[in-house]
């Protein structure tokens, strides 16, 4: 063995012998503040020696793993090193981990859940949910901030017709939740015109998550909205409304029939007549008129308006006519009402046994030759060229015998009569026999009128007037 291997023999040697001696010393924390072994991360040196810094200590340390514990989520770690020279130990800590969360997912309506990317540990929470935000088409939402999970409720409210109807009017409430449920709707109704608001519609639901249908009927006239409330089982409530609805349920009033002459008369009556479409017991308009009609008695329409409408008789309407008057509104209700006419433009007729006679150029007309006046009144529609179907009869027959500018009024059952009531059959026959009064008159006159005002006037001459006038004796059997 060369020194040079007994040199390192000697040092390896003494190395093992140290290190089975000093382990037999006494070891103390270390607890001298100028002792430099805590400073270097020695947390023990012997008795009050520091081998750090005694010459007779350690010199130098040879630092070796001794142990090692990870940090963990919850744990913090540490590494501890020792020195192969001296008792001294280096120990470095770490604190815990913390959880690697990764990010939350929707577990179910209420729950949210996320995991440790290290531990795999599992965390639970409610939903952070956001206000409700409606969405303007009858849909309301809100979200989960931390996991997009999202709830959707709506309310629907909607009506059979927005138009002018004669019909009732369905209102459907549709709900939905997908949320917590829907607890109950209530439905109100307003009347437009009024600006009563009711209650018409209550619909328990008791927490249905989903679709529900509720439906109202609206069966009295009227303008009208609606409004449902839904309100879930947070007992939060949402809105929806519908628009206007019209329902007409009366009949068009004809106006104006009650100021047309009914009465007999020559004058020709016109029919003057309007509508109103007033919703019942209001002034409020309700569809509206089409049209206002008036028909003859024969069925042909002989007016027409939008809202009013009017005729007056013509001849051809002579007799008595009824009229019958339609109004229409938007919806389709009808109206009739009827009105009689009675117009009568013939006059009475008078026919009797006189004749007219002629000498030296002169005419006379209604000469009695016998001195009889023998007359037959009546009113019949023969007299009518226009084809009346009726008239108004014979009101008055009045014999005067006139002389000079005198008319004196011949009072007997034969020559003078008053009618109580129209009769299109009324007659009268006129007789007088002038021979046996010997009335020294100029002539005779009948007057007869009807009820429509006609008037038929007849002069009469005598044999006695034409003695007078030409100053001769007249045959009364050479004519």
């Amino acid at each position: 063995m060369n020194s040079k291997s007994k040199l390192k023999y000697m040092t390896v040697l003494c190395a093992f012998l140290a290190m089975i001696l000093l382990p037999c010393k006494a070891y103390a924390a270390c607890h001298n503040v100028s002792c430099g072994c805590r400073a270097n991360g020695i947390m023990s040196c012997a008795g009050a020696t520091c081998w750090y810094t005694d010459s007779d200590g350690c010199s130098g340390h040879s630092w070796y793993l001794y142990d090692e514990y990870g940090a963990t989520c919850t744990s913090g770690g540490s590494v501890e090193y020792h020195c192969s020279i001296c008792p001294g130990r280096r120990i470095t800590s770490s604190p815990p981990l913390g959880h690697d969360w990764g990010s939350w997912y929707c577990v179910n309506s209420s729950t949210h859940k996320r995991s440790c990317r290290r531990c795999g540990l599992e965390q639970y929470e409610g939903h952070n949910l956001s206000g409700w935000r409606a969405h303007g088409d009858g849909y309301y939402s809100r979200s989960c901030s931390a996991c997009g999970y999202t709830q959707t409720k709506g309310i629907f409210v909607s009506a059979s017709t927005y138009s002018w109807t004669a019909d009732n009017v369905n209102i459907t409430v549709r709900g939905y939740d997908g949320g917590v449920g829907n607890r109950y709707i209530l439905l109100y109704r307003v009347n437009c015109i009024t600006g009563v608001t009711t209650l018409v519609g209550n619909y328990q639901h008791g927490g249905t998550s989903g679709w529900t249908t509720d439906s109202y009927t609206q069966t009295d006239e009227g303008i009208y909205y609606y409004y449902a409330v839904s309100t879930d089982n947070d007992w939060h409530s949402i809105q929806g409304n519908t628009g206007r609805v019209y329902l007409d349920h009366s009949d068009p009033v004809i106006i104006g029939v009650e100021n047309t002459n009914t009465e007999w008369t020559n004058v020709a009556p016109s029919i003057a007549v309007r509508s109103t479409d007033y919703l019942m017991g209001t002034v409020t308009v309700g569809s509206g008129l089409r049209s206002v009609k008036i028909y003859h008695d024969k069925e042909n329409l002989v007016a027409v308006g939008s809202n009013q409408a009017s005729y007056t008789l013509r001849e051809t309407d002579e007799g008595e006519r009824t009229f019958v008057i339609e109004a229409t509104d938007n919806v389709g209700h009808i109206s009739r009402s009827s009105v009689t006419t009675r117009y009568d433009i013939t006059p009475p007729g008078i026919d009797g046994t006189e004749i007219t006679f002629v000498r030296d150029g002169i005419v006379v007309s209604g000469y009695m030759q016998d001195n009889i006046m023998d007359q037959h009144i009546d009113d019949e529609i023969v007299r009518s060229v226009h084809g009346a179907n009726k008239s108004s009869g014979i009101k008055s027959v009045i014999v005067y015998k006139v002389s000079g500018t005198k008319e004196e009024v011949i009072y007997l059952d034969t020559t003078y009569h008053q009618f109580a009531s129209p009769d299109t059959h009324s007659f009268f026959d006129v007789y007088y026999d002038i021979n046996q009064t010997e009335d020294a008159v100029d002539y005779y006159l009948i007057i007869t009128r009807d009820f429509a005002g006609n008037q038929t006037k007849k002069k009469l001459t005598s044999q006695r007037t034409l003695l007078t006038m030409f100053r001769t004796s007249i045959d009364r059997g050479a004519y």
